[in-house]
């Protein structure tokens, strides 16, 4: 059977870049400026420009 992918690590790099190590060796890097300012109405990340969305966020041991 196979498995899902897993995130390894996630990692800040940079002011608003996050970088993200797959199980599979892959490295994704991203920069999430783009998802800030007014929210969207349409936009299916809105909840990404609420501050208070990241205070929820936690590490996994």
């Amino acid at each position: 059977m196979n498995q899902a992918p897993k995130i390894e690590t996630a990692t800040i790099t940079g002011l608003f870049q996050v970088e993200i190590h797959w199980s599979t060796g892959e490295v994704f890097t991203t920069d999430l400026k783009d998802l800030i300012g007014p929210p969207q109405e349409e936009d299916p990340f809105c909840a990404l420009h609420d501050p208070a969305f990241f205070v929820q966020g936690h590490a996994d041991d």
